[in-house]
């Protein structure tokens, strides 16, 4: 099992907003958590052998809950996301926050 753990920005139409994404990778399955606008909320999907990937989760807002789909790529050194949330799309990028282990 590999554990990652990254310090994230979300580019928004609002502005760029900090937070921190920590996930396991159980072969291809990935489960973890992201912390943004101060709520923490899971998300769940797939990633390939070349750093490719897939997950769904939600983004808690101070008015609402947004579900998202995100595809990028999950490298040991970035990650790079497009989020697709409700009618808009987002960037979320990030560098390592802590110890990757594998």
């Amino acid at each position: 099992m590999k554990r990652y753990e990254y310090k994230v920005e979300l580019d928004t139409e609002l502005g760029k907003r900090s937070g921190t994404m920590q996930f396991c990778v159980r072969g291809t399955r990935v489960e973890g958590v992201l912390s943004l606008l101060r709520h923490t909320e899971p998300f769940c999907g797939h990633v390939n052998a070349d750093g490719s990937c897939t997950l769904e989760g939600k983004i808690v807002t101070l008015l609402k809950e947004i579900a998202y789909s995100a595809t990028g790529k999950i490298y040991r050194d970035a990650l790079q996301l497009k989020l697709r949330l409700g009618a808009s799309d987002c960037t979320l990028s990030g560098t390592p926050a802590g110890k990757q282990t594998e």
